[in-house]
């Protein structure tokens, strides 16, 4: 029996959070276990100027510490996941995770330095090849200027030193793990100064919170390691009933792929595993030693029925394109004044349409894009856009309501519909005069954009209720599912429902 749990982390604020974190789980789970908390230098806490890119520097901020639970001084050792090295062995490792935070990077650019539709250059403070590789060919997809040149600084030290460089420097920018703003930021552990520095960066720049469909981060990024000896048997059995299995596997998952590309800091490699509706998704991104770019994002099993059909079934799908993509006339309301009028307001933009009338909106306001096709459309119109949830549904935006002291009510801008709640949607057109191709009826298989259009379609065609219905990940799949119950399949988009559905045409 176990009565007392030694717990080791790195000496930082966000390591002495991320192991109290460890430390309450194991409590919760079993309250007998005292809990204590011990902290370490690192070599890499030490010697800031040794060279990240190195082979060498291998387990810079995690080896010193292992050593420690290796020879057995300590019991646990607490690690952000993605410091730990790759390729490692030893008698000791990290066998469960906690939660999985959010695992996206999120850049601070200051204001001053992004005013002008073109900027010549912006200097962006950052020791990350793999950040450096995707925001050199990225950026420029989702804001709303042109920066000619991207030049990069080396940053090291933890987050508040980091942060505390960036607000009292020249430089630009600075780009961060969003798990660690997240977890200092409900932290009580904090100090006044350090918050006030992440407020500032909230308050004082332009930030985004960077997708994982065009920016896949760091391989574990965003989760906690629990690392002990393998050996001891008791303390693998406590780890695993706190061990989220889910996350470890993907983690793993992640640390598998980058492995085949040789691991290391100096990858330019991003790697991010997104579950999502039953569905897992990769996301990677990046160019190898050898110069092979790498460049995907889907899921990685489907279910869709009917797999061996041929191209007769492309005749019997619907829509067929973007012609077919609207059964509905849409007429545009102008709601600028009742935009304009909004506060310290998320604004959630469904589609480019909704932004028809160009208008203004207040400097406290979140702008977020439903996917980053739309957001990529309203970049083009001229507007600053803090982030999207890439299609996955409204309810990703819970994730940065953590950012802010005060919790900012979300405004939807969609089409006019009898269900929605006037206090959280913002009417900005209709839809009206449904008009069926010829051969609607004859259709077998749907990819549905919206609950409305699949609802006004069985109504005019009841039997098609009986088909193969698709549609995307958000909340067109939670209505869908409501009234189809598990018949319904859910895609990353329709390219991919098309693609899949159709792959077995020649």
């Amino acid at each position: 029996m176990i009565n007392q749990i030694k717990i080791l982390t790195r000496e930082s604020t966000l390591a002495k959070i991320q192991g109290k974190i460890v430390g309450e789980k194991i409590h919760s789970a079993f309250p007998q276990i005292k809990v204590s908390y011990y902290t370490s230098k690192t070599v890499g806490d030490v010697n800031q100027k040794m060279d990240l890119k190195s082979s060498e520097t291998r387990g810079l901020f995690t080896g010193d510490i292992s050593k420690h639970i290796t020879k057995g001084l300590y019991d646990i050792a607490v690690h952000s996941w993605k410091d730990y090295p790759i390729l490692s062995k030893s008698s000791s490792d990290i066998v469960g995770t906690v939660l999985r935070e959010d695992s996206r990077d999120i850049i601070f650019i200051k204001k001053s330095s992004v005013d002008h539709k073109t900027q010549k250059k912006i200097t962006v403070m950052t020791s990350s090849p793999r950040r450096r590789y995707s925001l050199e060919e990225r950026l420029n997809r989702i804001i709303p200027i042109n920066i000619k040149r991207i030049e990069f600084k080396d940053l090291r030290g933890n987050i508040d030193t980091r942060l505390k460089k960036f607000i009292e420097g020249d430089d630009d920018a600075i780009i961060v793990a969003k798990a660690a703003i997240d977890r200092l930021m409900a932290s009580d552990d904090i100090d006044a100064q350090f918050k006030a520095r992440i407020q500032y960066c909230f308050s004082s720049c332009r930030w985004i919170i960077l997708p994982l469909s065009l920016f896949p981060t760091a391989a574990g990024q965003g989760a906690i390691g629990i690392e002990t000896r393998t050996d001891n048997k008791k303390l693998l059995k406590i780890i695993s009933k706190i061990n989220s299995r889910s996350d470890y596997e993907d983690v793993q998952t992640e640390r598998n792929i980058i492995s085949k590309f040789g691991g290391g800091c100096s990858q330019k490699i991003g790697i991010s595993i997104i579950r999502k509706n039953k569905k897992v998704i990769k996301s990677l991104f990046g160019l190898t030693e050898t110069g092979e770019k790498l460049n995907f994002y889907g899921e990685s099993k489907n279910d869709i029925k009917n797999k061996g059909e041929t191209k007769a079934l492309r005749k019997k799908i619907f829509p067929k394109g973007n012609k077919e993509d609207s059964i509905f006339r849409r007429v545009n309301f102008n709601r600028n004044k009742k935009i304009n009028s909004l506060e310290k307001s998320i604004i959630f933009i469904t589609r480019k349409n909704v932004l028809k009338f160009k208008p203004t909106f207040n400097k406290s306001c979140i702008l977020w894009a439903s996917g980053v096709k739309t957001w990529e459309a309203v970049v083009k119109q001229g507007y600053w856009v803090n982030g999207s949830s890439e299609s996955l549904g409204e309810i990703e935006l819970e994730k940065i309501f953590n950012l802010f002291n005060e919790k900012y009510p979300v405004r939807k801008l969609t089409f006019e519909d009898e269900s929605h709640d006037p206090d959280k949607v913002i009417e900005t057109y209709k839809l009206e005069e449904p008009k069926f191709p010829i051969n609607f009826k004859h259709r077998t298989h749907f990819y549905w954009m919206s609950s409305k259009l699949f609802t006004v379609s069985i109504n005019k065609y009841p039997h098609i209720i009986d088909m193969d219905h698709s549609c995307g990940m958000g909340n067109t799949y939670i209505k869908l599912k409501e009234i189809l119950g598990e018949r319904v399949s859910c895609f990353l988009s329709y390219e991919d429902w098309l693609n899949e559905i159709c792959k077995h045409e020649k």
